[in-house]
């Protein structure tokens, strides 16, 4: 499923390296048009003009971070939700992840 876009719709980039979380997070968002990464590298590689980016804190190549702080760098400026399963994060993000821009972590 790298890269493979589906449906119609907002374009939404969804980088996460948990294979079925990956795919969950496509499910509720049907009525977009998806396309799936599983690393930082391919996140980078793959963003076209998205209209939203998903993506996991904590993952190989690159992290959530630092995709986004790459996709800044690069003057993109679209709504961008970086996901985690560290609870601690959502309470108190890492001075990294505040430099780049992540206020807070959704578990």
């Amino acid at each position: 499923m790298t890269g493979e876009t589906t449906a119609d719709g907002p374009r939404v980039l969804i980088a996460e390296d948990e294979r079925m979380l990956a795919k969950a997070y496509g499910r509720f968002l049907e009525e977009c048009e998806v396309t799936v990464v599983y690393d930082g590298a391919a996140a980078l590689e793959a963003y076209d003009d998205h209209d939203v980016v998903l993506l996991d804190r904590m993952m190989l190549e690159y992290s959530g971070g630092e995709v986004l702080s790459a996709l800044r760098d690069r003057g993109v400026d679209v709504p961008v939700a970086v996901v985690t399963a560290v609870s601690k994060e959502v309470r108190n993000p890492p001075e990294h992840s505040q430099a780049v821009g992540i206020r807070t972590c959704t578990v």
